[in-house]
């Protein structure tokens, strides 16, 4: 006949499932309206724009799907402009949605972190409980439960220098020099720009990078108009 639980390990259990729960049904919920009320958003701003977030959505997670799918879009050469528009406004929101998931994940992991340490804390605190108590001589260094025991034993030895080692006074013969060496990585690179050959023990790497931004022509357009 199986042991009923006992109150400690009911509440264990449904503290975990009210956790799984909130967690199975709450996040997919909460990123599929996300999802739709961001699409929503761009198909009011631009018709390209809906259809590749709608393409994005819908591409499998492999690695390359997304590129595959900007490099057909430029594979037929008509309506550029529109396509970079849509482009542009698909990027800016998932700029946005990575930052509002950002937030989201450091509220739920603070959350954790407070469990954990509240759990920690109480852990530590029976330990500590069972030590002052042996320590006056109410508990014995062995006790025995009738399914399970506990037993106060010594820690491995530590030390503690009570004078810094860095003085004389600390002994030779006792001390350890850790000596680490770091690239000036700054340094190198204005050596680099004012002509200065690096190549022998660095290499100098100019990379690119994607800006999203307004078109220059209509924001100058705009101040033409204003003026």
């Amino acid at each position: 006949m199986q042991k009923p639980k006992n109150t400690m390990t009911q509440a264990i259990d449904k503290t975990e499932l009210a956790l799984t729960v909130a967690e199975t049904a709450t996040e997919p919920n909460t990123e599929a309206l996300a999802r739709d009320i961001t699409k929503l958003s761009l198909r009011e701003l631009c018709l390209e724009a809906s259809k590749l977030w709608s393409q994005l959505e819908e591409a499998s997670d492999s690695e390359g799907a997304v590129e595959e799918i900007i490099q057909q879009l430029f594979s037929v050469q008509e309506a550029i402009p529109r396509k970079i528009d849509g482009i542009v406004w698909v990027a800016e929101g998932l700029q946005v949605e990575i930052e509002d998931w950002k937030c989201k994940k450091d509220r739920i992991s603070e959350m954790y972190d407070k469990v954990i340490a509240r759990k920690v804390r109480q852990l530590e605190e029976i330990k500590q409980g069972i030590l002052k108590l042996n320590e006056v001589g109410l508990l014995p260094d062995l006790n025995l439960g009738e399914e399970r025991a506990f037993e106060i034993q010594d820690n491995p030895p530590k030390v503690v220098p009570t004078v810094d080692p860095s003085l004389e006074e600390f002994p030779d013969e006792y001390k350890v020099e850790k000596i680490k060496y770091e690239a000036d990585k700054k340094k190198i690179l204005d050596a680099h720009k004012e002509g200065v050959d690096v190549s022998g023990f660095a290499e100098v790497t100019v990379g690119k990078h994607v800006r999203f931004k307004m078109n220059p022509e209509r924001t100058r357009k705009t101040k033409a108009k204003t003026k």
